[in-house]
């Protein structure tokens, strides 16, 4: 469960935050993009939601919330 993480675990950079199955940096990306989405910045959200599918890497949890924000359907 999400709510299992301290605070303290968060800042010494836990593994356990990436059992969940995104690095916390790349779930503050899609929280930076739905921001941008939400505020009706459209083109910022999309260009910031494919540069980060673009460098993903193994975090591939989070592949359709980026796309779906590219499409413009979030």
């Amino acid at each position: 469960m999400i709510t299992s993480i301290s605070l303290a675990e968060i800042i010494a950079g836990s593994k356990k935050i990436e059992e969940f199955g995104a690095p916390l940096d790349l779930r503050l990306a899609l929280l930076i993009a739905r921001t941008h989405k939400f505020l009706g910045n459209d083109r910022d959200a999309k260009e910031d939601a494919q540069w980060r599918l673009n460098n993903i890497g193994e975090a591939k949890g989070l592949i359709k919330d980026f796309e779906a924000i590219g499409r413009g359907s979030f």
